[in-house]
């Protein structure tokens, strides 16, 4: 299934230009020739990555795509602009409301390439999410595991080992696993005796 990229801009030839362009990369492209109707399509369509202008009436490019990582927080999104005021640019990034910012005028294949890095980072982000929620699940299974061996066996009623994992975690999988193995080394190996 391919890669679907949202283009929003008010200037249609811009646009159409960019789409034309564009229309050579493997993912679907859809347009909107502004904000509103950007994001009424984002509530109908899973989008990966949308790409907007800064100006545009209604709402700045900026302020479009704050909107987007709001209500759809897993789609990356580009900034284009040729005049907008770039001291936004380091703040917008850093604090995660745009993945990247290009500036016109560019050529071709520029965004091609930045839309391709997007959908990379975003495939990245994904996988990391993916062995995450393998990893809490297998320190799960492990921990009930033996816990209930500990329990057939009648002798010691072990603490159920925690690990501090969170979504913005993105820590490999070898040091998840690390993290697991040294909260069941570090918890105390008997919590009660049976009682005699």
């Amino acid at each position: 299934m391919p890669h679907t990229v949202l283009l929003v801009d008010d200037d249609q030839s811009l646009l159409q230009a960019m789409a034309r362009v564009l229309r050579r990369e493997s993912f679907e492209l859809l347009v909107a020739g502004d904000a509103e109707s950007a994001l009424a399509l984002l509530r109908r369509r899973p989008v990966e990555v949308v790409v907007s202008d800064y100006s545009m009436p209604g709402l700045s490019g900026l302020e479009f795509l704050a909107r987007v990582r709001a209500e759809h927080p897993e789609v990356l999104t580009i900034l284009q602009t040729g005049h907008g005021p770039m001291s936004l640019a380091p703040r917008a990034i850093t604090s995660g409301e745009v993945y990247r910012f290009v500036t016109k005028p560019y050529a071709p294949d520029v965004m091609a390439s930045t839309i391709r890095q997007a959908l990379y980072h975003g495939g990245l982000i994904r996988q990391a999410r993916r062995l995450l929620a393998a990893v809490k699940e297998e320190a799960e299974s492990l921990a009930l595991a033996e816990l209930e061996y500990a329990g057939a066996r009648g002798d010691v009623r072990l603490a159920r080992p925690t690990v501090e994992v969170s979504d913005g975690d993105l820590a490999t999988l070898s040091e998840l696993v690390e993290r697991v193995v040294q909260a069941m080394r570090s918890r105390p190996s008997q919590v009660g005796a049976r009682e005699a």
